[in-house]
């Protein structure tokens, strides 16, 4: 492959340009198409093994490669802006949704003896309101309770038949052969556990457990259906069956005995007419979902969603502190220490209304999150009152660092020097893959490309 330094207005350099941003806004970005976009846009040696996008790797002068704390600050101030801009977004409520954190509801429940919150499916609810919930029957499954028996008693002494055995166990239209064997040393105890393991082996839609009561030296064979609920209402609704087992064998093992039949839970809302569920999970308005312990009354009522608000400051503060974090490791870098200074500018001035809300600034800049204040802020409004007030100037801090860390997102390069003196002049080969040729770009070059943003040909739009 011939090799060929270029200028800025050299024909392959331009028409490279040219064709990689058709190839990526034009539609045609099959995996074929931009393989060898790919391949000279390979930044792994040059960034982070994760990188999908960038410079190609073998450069002709290898004596100065790009420092490491350049390579982290890409990397860490990227993602870290990233997902700031996100966390702001979302307590501000800058997104499509127009919907921000604390437009989130959750619930609790008066009695969770009767009944727990599972989940709020509403994301917004206009006003806070209450549902009052009597719980006059929880649903359940079938369970069937075998016969109590002498747990270390010998199986062929209560009536066992010695060898392989198997019955028939009928699951609503479906029937499964459960096979066994009983020896002459098993216990009633061993017997019963066989069973319960032959049926849990199959596929169906009943347990089986042995409970043992050592105080009585006794088990029982439970068998229980995975589902509650009945179908039948107006009479009782059987599950599963047991059948065909060795002769006296349902008497010995007591397996037909059912002690549960299915049923339905039943309940009402605010003293409305009765209702029925085949599950103990029960939507009892505005999304609420509430599942039911026991009988009795419990009322569940509407809150803000104070956790998530609460969260999206964390998430704020530690992507703000990554950014940070990223630009002081590389300070030396004038562009780099720009950026540092405008991210310490902003909270600087806005120090005093952060802490009220427990955000602290620390010495270094960094953001600090007193959680017994941030909690406190939350709960008596403070900290949306704060998030209204500030959004809505235009020299505010979230506007103020919501904008940095956006522009950083999409120009992270524009933050670094690659024309520093760690680097040499036409350090990075670039393959233009329609003529076969290498052509190289100095530093001056490759910071050209993070100029062309807006129309795909940006480089660390593609890290």
């Amino acid at each position: 492959m011939k090799n060929t330094p270029i200028s800025e207005n050299n024909y392959i350099y331009n028409s490279y340009l040219l064709k990689r941003n058709s190839y990526l806004f034009n539609g045609n970005n099959s995996a074929n198409n931009i393989s060898s976009v790919n391949r000279a846009f390979d930044v792994s040696p040059y960034y982070s093994s994760s990188a999908k996008f960038g410079l190609y790797g073998n450069s002709r002068n290898t004596s100065k490669p790009m420092p490491d704390t350049v390579r982290e600050f890409i990397s860490n101030a990227k993602v870290g802006a990233f997902d700031l801009k996100a966390a702001l977004d979302k307590l501000s409520g800058n997104n499509k949704e127009k919907v921000s954190s604390f437009d989130y509801r959750s619930a609790e429940s008066s009695n969770n003896d009767v009944l727990t919150i599972k989940s709020v499916s509403s994301a917004q609810t206009a006003n806070d309101s209450s549902f009052t919930v009597e719980v006059f029957q929880l649903a359940a499954s079938q369970r069937n309770t075998g016969n109590s028996l002498t747990a270390d008693g010998f199986a062929r002494d209560t009536g066992f038949e010695t060898g392989s055995q198997s019955f028939t166990l009928n699951v609503e239209d479906k029937a499964y052969t459960i096979n066994f064997d009983v020896s002459l040393t098993d216990t009633n105890r061993d017997v019963q556990q066989k069973i319960a393991d032959s049926i849990n082996s199959k596929n169906t839609d009943v347990k089986a457990s042995v409970l043992y009561d050592s105080k009585k030296n006794t088990s029982e064979l439970i068998l229980e259906s995975k589902v509650t609920g009945a179908e039948k209402a107006e009479s009782l609704d059987v599950k599963f069956t047991v059948s065909n087992l060795f002769k006296s064998g349902l008497d010995l093992l007591g397996l037909d005995n059912i002690s549960q039949y299915a049923q339905n839970a039943m309940y009402s809302v605010n003293g409305g007419v009765p209702l029925t569920s085949p599950t103990n999970d029960v939507n009892v308005g505005s999304g609420i979902i509430a599942v039911l312990k026991s009988e009795g009354m419990a009322t569940a009522t509407i809150i803000k969603d104070r956790d998530s608000a609460i969260e999206d400051v964390r998430e704020m503060a530690r992507n703000y502190n990554k950014i940070l974090e990223a630009a002081e490791k590389n300070r030396d870098d004038d562009r780099t220490n720009a950026l540092r200074r405008q991210l310490l500018a902003i909270v600087d001035s806005s120090k005093r209304e952060l802490s009220r809300v427990g955000i602290e600034v620390a010495s270094n800049g960094s953001l600090r999150i007193n959680e017994n204040k941030l909690r406190e802020a939350a709960d008596n409004g403070a900290l949306e009152r704060f998030v209204a007030s500030d959004k809505s100037k235009s020299n505010g801090f979230i506007n103020r660092l919501s904008d940095i860390a956006d522009k950083t997102d999409k120009n992270t390069l524009g933050y670094a020097t690659l024309s520093s003196s760690s680097f040499v002049a036409n350090d990075f080969r670039v393959s233009d893959f329609n003529n076969n040729n290498d052509f190289y770009l100095n530093s001056r070059q490759v910071n050209r490309f993070a100029k062309y943003e807006n129309t795909g040909i940006l480089l660390n739009m593609m890290l």
